[in-house]
């Protein structure tokens, strides 16, 4: 057999090895790709997670604090409250007195674990907004809630997601309420964050709670 022969002997297999090589390359590529935008898909859902979480505590822009110990008191009330009538207020789960809804002090006192953990407990006593009042009933161990409409200052858009030991710290941007613009088409057009924090939770068995709020700069990649 002449060498040509032997070459030609020898040029399908290798073609089909090539062409399988090639397949399974794609195939990998393929695979990578949908791994790629299922980590993304669950990146965003746990950015939204932890979004909704976090709305009710950086609504009405906190005092930061690098433990939860230091943290303003009326503050954390204040969150906790927001949290259980946002849930709360459309099913009619709460009963009004005075045209105000009664929120029990035991409501709050769960909700409080649940979003500060049990390191410290609420100290119950009115809560003064910048434009309302939650007045802290002794005797009927209850808050008063007036029914109105708010705009929050801030909602957060939760930028990273950091893990560390038993704790996952989050870089939170503030969205300001008052800045959102229309495009030409009539589009809402998001605005840039008005400030960045770090926000620590502590994780404890399935719950996490907020252990830490502290200023911090614009991420790297956003600067």
């Amino acid at each position: 057999m002449t060498k040509s022969g032997k070459r030609n002997k020898w040029a399908f297999p290798l073609g089909l090895v090539i062409v399988l090589l090639a397949v399974v390359g794609i195939v990998f590529l393929i695979l990578l790709g949908v791994e790629g935008i299922q980590k993304i898909s669950e990146n965003n859902k746990q950015k939204k997670s932890y979004e909704s979480f976090l709305l009710p505590i950086v609504m009405n822009d906190p005092d930061t604090f690098d433990d939860i110990t230091q943290a303003n008191m009326g503050q954390l009330l204040d969150s906790t409250i927001w949290s259980l009538i946002k849930k709360n207020v459309e099913t009619d789960k709460y009963e009004y007195f005075e045209d105000k809804l009664l929120v029990p002090q035991k409501d709050v006192e769960n909700q409080f674990a649940k979003m500060f953990g049990t390191d410290v407990k609420p100290v119950h006593q009115t809560v003064l907004g910048s434009e309302y009042q939650f007045e802290y009933d002794k005797t009927m161990q209850a808050y008063k809630i007036p029914i109105f409409g708010m705009e929050n200052t801030y909602t957060p858009k939760v930028l990273d997601i950091e893990k560390k030991s038993s704790a996952i710290v989050l870089t939170v941007g503030y969205i300001s309420g008052s800045e959102w613009k229309q495009d030409e088409d009539g589009k809402m057009v998001e605005p840039d964050p008005s400030k960045y924090v770090k926000i620590t939770l502590r994780t404890k068995g399935n719950s996490k709670f907020v252990s830490a709020i502290q200023a911090t700069d614009p991420p790297e990649k956003l600067k």
